[in-house]
């Protein structure tokens, strides 16, 4: 009885005002995730947050092999972690993109990222074509997310990929796209200030807009 009032209590408070609403069982401790995820993210990252929702995202739909997803201003997060870190590392890259669309002139605006990003993306293409791995030409060129493009990353290269991204990428979700290159960048950079090193040296430009970012983040007030 007593865990069932805290829960719901959690529930109601939510975090900074946004509600939660827990589907199914959850098998980590909310209240901890909570607590970490005000530590590390700033409020004004949660404005305009309807809510987040914890579900078995194998119920959310068909095709989507992710522990968390974004859509239309909800927070999908999977009732089933690996433990507090791995809550709160979903919750923040989601928040990423809940932030992206009102601060895409700072992310975006001056084509610096897209830049960056393309051209690891070439040079990703040249160290998998110099192996033998056939790389899809797209890859030179696009920087949205393209099946095609994920099917042969995570199905044609699999876990070798990592071998190819070191020390180009951040890891390899981060080489399928623009956004999710920012993403994890992101998420990375908020989860500890010990990455800071790696993402300035890897990729500057990211790193400058993740300062920017966050600056601005933590510079507006209520």
């Amino acid at each position: 009885m007593i865990e069932y009032i805290r829960q719901k209590q959690i529930k109601r408070q939510g975090i900074y005002g946004v509600p939660i609403e827990i589907k199914e069982k959850i098998n980590f401790d909310l209240d901890r995730v909570i607590k970490q995820i005000k530590k590390i993210v700033p409020k004004k990252a949660f404005d305009g947050l309807k809510k987040i929702i914890i579900t078995d995202m194998s119920k959310v739909g068909k095709d989507l092999p992710f522990n968390a997803y974004y859509i239309n201003n909800i927070m999908f997060v999977d009732n089933k972690q690996d433990g507090t870190v791995d809550a709160v590392d979903d919750i923040v890259h989601e928040i990423s993109h809940h932030i992206e669309k009102k601060y895409s002139d700072l992310i975006y605006g001056d084509k610096n990222l897209e830049s960056e990003f393309i051209t690891k993306r070439k040079f990703l293409y040249d160290i998998l074509a110099a192996n033998d791995m056939s790389p899809p030409n797209l890859m030179r060129t696009t920087t949205k997310y393209d099946k095609r493009l994920d099917d042969y990353l995570y199905n044609k290269i699999g876990a070798k990929l990592n071998n190819f991204v070191n020390g180009l990428f951040i890891n390899e979700y981060a080489a399928t796209s623009l956004r999710e290159y920012y993403g994890v960048g992101f998420e990375k950079y908020i989860m500890s200030y010990n990455n800071h090193k790696t993402i300035k040296r890897q990729s500057p430009v990211l790193f400058y807009k993740l300062e920017q970012l966050v600056k601005e983040l933590n510079e507006q007030k209520d």
